[in-house]
């Protein structure tokens, strides 16, 4: 049996019998209540430099973002003026191909263009709703993510082919740029949202073939539909929030 020994080390033995007899001793050291001590105190300044590292980089990162949407909320002037430009030009393409029989290849040409300043301006859209609301709302991410895959798989898969089929996608496209059209009447604005889903829907059912274009565009046009769906509501709700309520909660 082996005794303890004081200080920093200790003599921890073993015996074991075998066809010889061997000791093992095995030297164990003890740390001090000093060393345990700096060490807890390296590990804490450790834990606070690496807390302060990761909130050094989440505060760039954020700030980096904040000036993204900011860049792009200050687009939102060009943003409404090329909105009129594109409710015009679609208005237009309609008139021509109902009084005339032009080729429907520039119409289509500005279909396909359009796909790349539609992007532009959705994204100025969700910059301004973000910088406002400090969040953008689920039905301006559902109509304008579906309303951008319609246009897409139309313009580049699809790709109208008859001057009806144009005359169709015009009406369909000329609904999405109509938020001006608010502040003349509102029933000319859903008026227009409900002539726009309807044009959609028959753009739908004038592709006989089936493909992988056609269901994303059908899909496209389920959710575009929800997100007008979320938007009749959110607008009902704020409506309906205008007029005093007695003490049970209805309109008096």
């Amino acid at each position: 049996m082996c005794k303890p020994i004081s200080g920093l080390n200790a003599c921890a033995c073993s015996l074991s019998f075998s066809s010889t007899s061997t000791y093992k001793c095995t030297s164990v050291r003890k740390r001090s209540p000093t060393t345990t001590k700096n060490d807890e105190a390296s590990f804490s300044l450790s834990s606070v430099s690496a807390q302060r590292e990761t909130d050094r980089s989440s505060f760039t990162i954020t700030t980096s973002s904040n000036h993204t949407f900011v860049a792009f909320a200050d687009l939102y002037d060009l943003r409404k003026r090329l909105q009129t430009i594109e409710f015009i030009m679609n208005w237009v393409i309609v008139l021509c191909m109902v009084g005339t029989d032009i080729s429907t290849t520039l119409p289509v040409l500005y279909v396909k263009m359009s796909a790349f300043t539609r992007c532009l301006a959705y994204a100025v859209d969700f910059a301004n709703a973000y910088i406002k609301l400090n969040t953008v709302p689920m039905w301006l991410v559902l109509h304008h993510s579906g309303v951008l895959l319609m246009h897409i798989s139309e313009a580049f898969f699809l790709t109208p082919a008859t001057n009806l089929q144009v005359i169709r996608f015009a009406l369909a496209s000329q609904s999405s740029h109509n938020t001006w059209t608010k502040k003349h009447s509102l029933a000319l604005y859903w008026g227009n949202v409900l002539l726009g889903f309807l044009a959609g829907s028959s753009v739908h059912v004038s592709h006989e073939e089936t493909s992988a274009a056609a269901s994303c565009y059908f899909l496209s046009l389920f959710v575009t539909g929800l997100g007008i769906s979320l938007l009749v509501w959110d607008t009902l709700n704020s409506q309906l929030s205008k007029f005093p309520t007695n003490g049970s909660g209805r309109c008096s």
